[in-house]
């Protein structure tokens, strides 16, 4: 009888523990960078940033009147078309 074969269990390797397809010391090293990413975020005040940048591009955020008003930008390809001819 060798020593991974005795009843006592004494000897035997013991296997990895898996939490789905990942090592657990894996998913704990992945869990902690989460929570340190998650406190990093927090610090930047990402969630008000990203208000911000919503507020002052999106659609709903500029004036009707404003843009009533100017006359309606050319396309890009609009304006190199007219470049193009007036260079012949």
């Amino acid at each position: 009888m060798s020593l991974s074969e005795t009843p006592t269990g004494f000897g035997r390797k013991q296997e990895p523990e898996y939490i789905g397809s990942l090592l657990a010391p894996e998913v704990a090293r992945y869990e902690t960078r989460i929570e340190e990413i998650t406190t990093e975020m927090e610090d930047l005040n990402v969630e008000e940033i990203k208000r911000q940048v919503l507020d002052n591009f999106s659609p709903k955020s500029r004036p009707s009147s404003s843009a009533s008003n100017a006359p309606p930008m050319p396309s890009f390809l609009s304006s190199y078309t007219r470049w193009a001819i007036s260079l012949q």
